[in-house]
């Protein structure tokens, strides 16, 4: 990856919170404004990114230990008590994040984003509670678009783990064409079959420049909310 100061100031972290919000950054991204430098090999962000690789997801953050922090390379002791002050003084205070409302509009205007400049097929699971407030929202996999895979097991456990109430599933086609492939439906269509009291809202399916909802196109009959 290349430096920081080597990007387009859009995508450098502390121009781009300055340009449209530290709302609009990612988990990595933040993280890397905290790191605040990098090494001779490694960017912030590429340390930022390996650390939350390593907590396996940004929710384990708070649970780090010092001696975690000094295993990642291109975090010091300095660093390390720095993101350990950080997480202390959370606690401390409690800090309690409001919920985000989510719809349809709020995953579009979120996705397409993301979804930018990947060139990966990447696939993400969405979960609500029953008021439609976001628990969980977080990457599932990557892969081409022939070998991208969707675990039910794996759902399933996020959707136990969070005592979710509603679902989407959204990924990508870096093709540009947003259609679903028959592996879509067929996917789509196995989750739809699941035993489980969660909802399936939607699968969304983002191109280039548009998106795909297979609920709104019909290409399957999703289950009504019971609420």
């Amino acid at each position: 990856m290349a430096k920081i100061k080597e990007l387009p100031i859009s995508e450098r972290p502390r121009e781009k919170a300055l340009l449209f919000g530290i709302e609009s950054l990612t988990n990595i991204e933040l993280i890397a404004i905290l790191i605040s430098s990098g090494t001779k090999n490694n960017s912030a962000i590429e340390i930022a990114s390996n650390l939350i690789s390593k907590v396996n997801g940004i929710h384990n953050f708070k649970n780090l230990t010092f001696n975690e922090l000094i295993s990642v390379n291109g975090i010091n002791k300095i660093k390390a008590l720095y993101l350990l002050s950080i997480i202390e003084l959370i606690k401390r205070t409690e800090l309690k994040l409001e919920r985000v409302k989510v719809n349809e509009n709020y995953l579009v205007n979120y996705f397409f984003y993301k979804y930018k400049n990947e060139q990966q097929e990447s696939s993400y699971l969405v979960l609500l509670d029953k008021n439609n407030n976001l628990i969980y929202l977080n990457s599932l996999f990557k892969g081409s678009e022939s070998s991208l895979a969707i675990s039910s097991k794996i759902i399933l456990s996020y959707i136990l783990k969070y005592n979710a109430s509603k679902y989407y599933l959204i990924h990508n086609h870096p093709s540009g064409d947003s259609s679903p492939s028959e592996a879509d439906i067929i996917t789509t269509n196995s989750f739809i079959t699941l035993s489980v009291s969660c909802q399936f809202v939607d699968h969304l399916i983002f191109g280039k420049n548009d998106y795909y909802s297979l609920r709104k196109n019909k290409k399957i009959e999703f289950k009504k909310s019971e609420s």
